[in-house]
């Protein structure tokens, strides 16, 4: 697992970490890991392009999807987006 093989041995000690609501990050195990090593977890509101920078991308990327009909991993791809 990443976390507990890149990211837990390089985190100060207490470290809060902040993360969206992508669906992987909302697993328990995930959570109860970085808990386990004394972390803190806490998670972004919904939708929080202000304090999530790549939500600005995923609109560019669903916008040109609908204008070019294809898929958003092809978009990124091609560096469309």
């Amino acid at each position: 697992m990443g976390v507990t093989q890149v990211l837990i041995p390089v985190l100060p000690k207490n470290s809060v970490i902040m993360m969206d609501n992508a669906t992987f990050h909302k697993k328990r195990s995930i959570e109860q890991v970085i808990i386990d090593a004394g972390h803190m977890v806490e998670y972004l509101p919904t939708y929080s392009p202000d304090l999530n920078p790549i939500e600005h991308k995923w609109a560019q990327a669903k916008c040109k999807k609908r204008a070019l009909g294809c898929d958003t991993d092809i978009l990124f791809a091609l560096n469309m987006v």
